[in-house]
């Protein structure tokens, strides 16, 4: 009986011992220390085209080289006879699989995953969330990479250059983490995201100013609690962005003339920085608001008249703002 011949494999009156079914393909193959020589893999095993979870384990004499391929084999158990190959680029991974490759390296890297396994799959990996494509469209064969939530998981270094490959992402939570370095402004190339979280790390520096250029569907940008400088026009350019945390950083600047522009918002948090000079007069174009936190700057100036136009304006913080005058009371409340 040959593994290529999935149905009489799974027949249930001849079924092998270690092997995993689902319908009539092979699905798992569960052969560890079952006394196992010669070489692997096998040819045959390229035909288990659903085969998701393969264990080769405590079979000293069988030897070989393995790769696999990035898209199909989740799990992979092989014993220490078997050199395995790193799921990377040219060598490992065909052309349509390679941004799942990237994401695996990138588990490993900020994890460590001390598992003996070779997690191939990236739609696997704990917090990668996966869609099919959508229907109709020719030549898509692999899920689209739709999230990574990867908060509180203790990443530490840089955020690396790769994710604007994933132009199918609609989620990246990197937050509450040890992120350190810029934010990379390749990730303004990600045209389908609409939540970023990049909060609670430590992350530094100016935000370039490509950084929004792309971001034409932010619904969320989450970057609070960090150590940035500097915050560009360009944001202005994420019209949809209904919700903009950016709080407690070291923005020491003028607020963004350019922010009046964002008509969708409805969160505006902007305290505990180093803003200076005045509210801008742009901010009364915020119709749909409803909270803006300004407390803890070095705001100056009059509170500008023009607020008055952000008619759904419920709280409005300002306190700690020693240079700033004026009257403005929204529909709920305000603090100076």
């Amino acid at each position: 009986m040959k593994l290529n011949d999935n149905s009489a494999c799974c027949n249930v009156d001849h079924l092998i011992p270690g092997i995993q079914c689902n319908g009539n393909k092979i699905d798992a193959l569960y052969w560890q220390g079952q006394g196992l020589k010669g070489t692997f893999p096998p040819p045959e095993l390229k035909h288990l085209s659903i085969l998701f979870h393969l264990d080769m384990t405590m079979n000293p004499e069988l030897t070989g080289t393995f790769a696999g391929e990035c898209h199909r084999h989740t799990l992979l158990r092989v014993g220490s006879g078997i050199k395995r190959l790193p799921c990377t680029g040219e060598i490992t991974c065909k052309k349509d699989s390679r941004k799942c490759c990237w994401v695996n390296r990138l588990w490993k890297k900020y994890t460590g995953d001390p598992e003996t396994y070779v997690r191939t799959d990236c739609c696997q990996i704990v917090g990668v969330v996966c869609e099919p494509p959508p229907p109709g469209l020719v030549g898509e064969k692999y899920d689209y990479i739709t999230e990574i939530n990867w908060p509180f998981k203790n990443l530490k270094g840089v955020i690396p250059s790769g994710f604007e490959n994933l132009v199918d992402l609609k989620k990246l939570d990197l937050s509450d983490n040890n992120l350190e370095g810029p934010i990379p402004p390749q990730i303004g190339n990600l045209k389908n995201l609409k939540t970023l979280r990049l909060s609670n790390n430590k992350l530094t520096g100016p935000i370039k100013h490509e950084t929004f250029k792309g971001l034409i569907n932010l619904e969320s940008l989450e970057l609070q609690n960090n150590g940035l400088s500097l915050i560009p026009d360009s944001i202005g350019s994420a019209t949809k962005l209904k919700y903009l945390y950016l709080d407690g950083n070291r923005f020491s600047q003028k607020l963004p003339g350019s922010m009046g522009n964002l008509i969708n918002l409805k969160e505006l948090y902007l305290s505990d920085n180093r803003f200076s000079k005045d509210i801008p007069p742009s901010f009364g174009k915020l119709v749909n608001l409803e909270v803006l936190l300004l407390a803890n700057n070095s705001l100056t100036g009059v509170i500008p008249a023009e607020m008055r136009e952000a008619r759904k304006l419920q709280f409005m913080q300002v306190l700690d703002n020693e240079g700033l005058k004026g009257q403005f009371k929204p529909r709920c409340s305000m603090k100076m």
